[in-house]
């Protein structure tokens, strides 16, 4: 019996992940012109890590190069809107749980399936970055 609650228990938690994950979000990072602070620094593997205010992203891969023309198109984030839609998965996430009887608590990286950064540069380029989004305390 201990067995099959364990694995019902289980399923619930990876079912309710799966609910509140499924989204893609675009978060405007413009270093030329933003009212966050914000810093983009790359590891020793190359790698770009992007901070604005206390949080932390960090590219996967090498950017996209798109036209500033099809920025105009994508709906852009700034970090304000981006943590209040990730509070409200949270919350929405949450009140089903206790619907349910089982709570599960996201970590950033789980939030949303996919997140891109676009970066406007100073030649009028915009990079496109799929990041994650780390899970740390900045002071």
């Amino acid at each position: 019996m201990k067995k099959i609650n364990f694995l019902l228990y289980i399923s619930i938690i990876y079912c309710s992940a799966l609910v509140a994950q499924n989204s893609e979000v675009n978060i405007d990072f413009n270093t030329l012109d933003t009212q966050f602070r914000t810093k983009k620094l790359l590891d020793n593997d190359g790698c770009a890590h992007f901070y604005i205010e206390n949080e932390h992203f960090k590219a996967n891969d090498s950017p996209e190069i798109i036209n500033l023309k099809d920025l105009n198109s994508i709906n852009l984030f700034d970090l304000d809107k981006f943590i209040d839609v990730s509070n409200s998965k949270r919350k929405n996430l949450i009140k089903k749980g206790e619907k349910d009887g089982v709570i599960k608590l996201l970590s950033n990286e789980e939030v949303f399936d996919t997140i891109y950064l676009y970066e406007k540069t100073a030649d009028s380029k915009v990079l496109k970055f799929r990041v994650i989004w780390i899970d740390e305390i900045i002071d």
